[in-house]
């Protein structure tokens, strides 16, 4: 329906011209209607909450009044909280209870650092103006009795059986909505109030028709046809109305939309606000590139999740008073803002701090505070981190795996680490996001490197099911606004093949992904800087070059592969290996001539604890054993080598073996060949890989 609405816009409104007194009597008008009916939905949940007994004109008559509360000191010493935490042994309710209630003794840069230490500190959101007005974020715990997740129906926290209640008293301020926006179409408060509680009243269609009145900024009435394309998921529209809105922006309202220094840690919101915005705008570009979910699905479902929130925050503070906030700069608005820009909107919001206060006899509107206090949030888990480390975003081409904290660790279906806490995070809507073991290695060719990529579901399948049928691709790039080599195919996720597909010999962002094919359900990744080797006409003459080690399943009784295809059916999807017996190593020389002469070494290096090699030497067989190193050693000369082949003038030796490791430890290991061929030389990367027993 969106859809259609978007490519039929409704004729364009002709309104009559309205005096200026009596557009501003209507706007207030409407303001009050809006103001009354944020305490009339106020007013249910926290009938439902905390059994208020007080009439909605009672309670009216209490908020409106409602002065500052006494700000109570705690005894010194409470508030002098040093990194990376309360304490080594510190809970979330020690975190709650000091952050809620200390004030200016703690400085603001203690608990940006300990958001880099994911400590609980970090879950404070502070309020700039008066500190008792921050915000603290968790997760609701599985244990918890919780309403339907908020984030998805504004209505979800009431009770069922007054959600009917709430949506009639929504009629007639809708109705008002709607007629003053007619009336008004270049008033940008009311598009967007039209928007935002047609969308509350479920009312996509509305929603979206309302957006095509508005006759705003150019800006601001394509953001909220964006906002609504976000509420229905629709990430490719709504990219795509957010971007034209972008370039429709001025430059200041551009910078400020597009700043991203809340969702950064501390250490790279430091380096991100010395930059100007011209310089800020090729950084975004990275980071953005960077924390895109996943490249197999179309747009980037994070930065629309971003500008979606920008448009929730834009909204709320169009108004003093929300469904619970002040949302003035005095009180939690600055709070609540940073708040929705790196966590989204709260799944629910338990009983508040206060809600009858004491009859304080202040009237003056400009002291009263509007909202329900200090407010612990919460947040259904686990959601996931997508931005990358700051070293990452400073150069992606060198980046790591470890580069990217995805999410708390699982210890089943639905216990995970609720210690975990991230800068920013979103939920994705098909299903959750694992990262993906892989095995990468590079081949050589005449005009180009080869990779082969080996994937692995990267968590128990017993704790989340990989997809049964899924869309496996490998992803390179070089920046950001390359446009993406993708290589994919479709297998069964729990048992996926090896990939092999030429890639550019400079260096690249490689990304390996696995999604469900119809777009519903689990889904795993993993990216990193890679470095592919020059392709074989780039190897100087009478020189010798190998592939890196490629690690093959092998069986009691199973050969050695002797080429790719055959390597690739058996390829580890992971360098982690669970309780081994026998081991296959793969790789290729090159420029070896027929009839060479050359000496093989095979050199295995325990990365950790020496001395746990030395029982792993009988079963071996061949060869010379240290305390913490392996070497197997023979001597080829192998003319007429019926595996050879020649591509540009260059010779391809594949070679394989297969090495008994039941006795080798559990640990870090690295693995490499050397080869030698009369005073010329040449040795593969060294393989990085763990035995678990």
């Amino acid at each position: 329906m969106i859809a259609l609405l978007a490519v039929a816009q409704l004729a364009a409104v002709q309104p009559r011209r309205v005096p200026p007194a009596d557009s501003a009597a209507l706007i207030a008008r409407v303001r009050d209607a809006e103001f009354r009916y944020l305490l009339d939905w106020r007013h249910e949940w926290e009938s439902w909450r905390v059994a208020v007994t007080q009439t909605r004109n009672a309670q009216l008559h209490v908020i409106m009044r409602m002065a500052e509360p006494p700000y109570v000191h705690l005894p010194d010493g409470v508030c002098e909280i040093h990194p990376p935490g309360i304490s080594d042994n510190a809970d979330q309710q020690d975190c709650i209870r000091v952050a809620s209630r200390c004030g200016t003794p703690v400085a603001m840069e203690t608990f940006l650092y300990d958001v880099d230490q994911h400590s609980c500190a970090a879950h404070l959101v502070r309020a700039p103006v008066r500190w008792r007005y921050s915000l603290i974020p968790f997760w609701v715990l599985p244990v918890d009795t919780e309403p339907a997740d908020e984030a998805l129906g504004v209505d979800n926290p009431l009770a069922p059986e007054w959600r009917d209640t709430v949506r009639a008293r929504r009629v007639p301020l809708l109705q008002l909505l709607d007629s003053a926006g007619r009336v008004l179409p270049h008033d940008a408060w009311l598009a967007g109030q039209r928007v935002r509680i047609h969308l509350d009243q479920g009312e996509s269609a509305q929603a979206f028709a309302a957006a095509g009145q508005c006759r705003a900024a150019a800006w601001w009435c394509l953001m909220l046809r964006g906002y609504v394309s976000a509420a229905a998921h629709n990430v490719v529209a709504a990219g795509l109305a957010f971007d034209s809105a972008r370039a429709r922006m001025p430059a200041d309202t551009l910078c400020r939309w597009d700043d991203l220094s809340p969702l950064l840690l501390y250490t790279a919101r430091a380096a991100y606000t010395t930059m100007s915005c011209a310089q800020r705008e090729d950084v975004n570009q990275r980071i953005w590139w960077l924390a895109d979910p996943l490249y197999l699905e179309p747009g980037n479902e994070r930065r629309t999740e971003q500008y979606a929130r920008e448009m929730v925050a834009a909204l709320h503070a169009g108004n003093d008073v929300d469904e619970r906030f002040d949302m003035r700069d005095d009180y939690e608005g600055p709070a609540v803002r940073e708040l929705v820009l790196r966590y989204g909107w709260p799944a629910s919001f338990p009983v508040p701090f206060r809600t009858t206060p004491p009859g304080w006899s202040r009237f003056d509107t400009h002291d009263v505070h509007l909202g329900l206090g200090g407010i612990q949030i919460r947040y259904w888990g686990p959601q996931y981190h997508t931005f990358a480390d700051w070293s990452a975003v400073l150069d992606p081409v060198h980046s790591k795996p470890g580069d990217w904290d995805l999410g708390p660790e699982r210890e089943d279906s639905v216990v995970w680490d609720f210690s975990w806490w991230a800068p920013e995070f979103y939920d994705r809507v098909e299903g959750p996001l694992v990262d993906l073991s892989t095995q990468i290695a590079f081949l050589r060719r005449d005009a180009t490197a080869v990779v082969a990529a080996a994937m692995e579901w990267g968590i128990d399948p017993a704790i989340l099911a990989p997809p049964r049928v899924a869309a496996v691709g490998v992803i390179t790039a070089g920046n950001a606004r390359e446009q993406p080599h993708i290589v994919g195919a479709t297998m069964d996720g729990a048992h996926p093949r090896a990939i092999l597909t030429p890639i550019e010999s400079r260096p690249l962002l490689l990304g390996v992904e696995m999604v469900p094919r119809n777009d519903s359900g689990a889904a795993g990744r993993t990216r990193f800087g890679v470095a592919p080797p020059p392709p074989l006409r780039a190897l100087a003459r009478n020189t010798i070059a190998l592939s890196d080690v490629i690690l093959v399943r092998a069986g009691p009784t199973d050969a050695p592969p002797t080429t790719v295809q055959e390597t690739l059916t058996r390829m580890y999807g992971s360098t982690r290996l669970e309780n081994p017996t026998r081991l296959a190593l793969f790789w290729e020389v090159y420029g070896q001539r027929d009839g060479d002469t050359v000496d093989v070494t095979i050199r295995f290096i325990r990365r950790s604890t020496a001395g746990l090699l030395t029982r792993a030497a009988s079963a071996v067989g061949i060869g010379h054993v240290a305390d913490d190193t392996i070497l197997i050693r023979w001597h080829e000369p192998r003319p007429g080598d019926p595996l050879a082949t020649v591509e540009g003038g260059v010779s391809i030796r594949p070679r394989s073996v297969a090495v008994d490791v039941a006795a080798m430890a559990a640990g870090d290991y690295t693995v490499d060949v050397h080869v030698d061929r009369r005073g010329v030389s040449a040795a593969s990367d060294p393989r990085v890989f763990s035995i678990v027993r």
